[in-house]
């Protein structure tokens, strides 16, 4: 498994960007100041949305599940 050791500087987009390919998802910013992962089905879920004590369990194997 490859690992990063820094920080991942995303730039912010004005919108959400196009579909990945099968089996990818993307991670991005928008100017809201959130993050965000786009599915493959064009599915758009917001990360930094963790108010009530952390993120889902959806959302945490949509995370453990990505390949970037």
């Amino acid at each position: 498994m490859d690992t990063i050791s820094n920080a991942l500087k995303v730039p912010e987009l004005s919108s959400a960007p196009s579909d990945p390919p099968a089996g990818y998802q993307a991670i991005y910013a928008k100017t809201d100041n959130k993050l965000y992962v786009r599915t493959a089905a064009g599915v758009e879920i917001e990360l930094t949305n963790v108010a009530g004590g952390g993120l889902s369990e959806a959302k945490a194997l949509m995370i453990s599940s990505l390949r970037i």
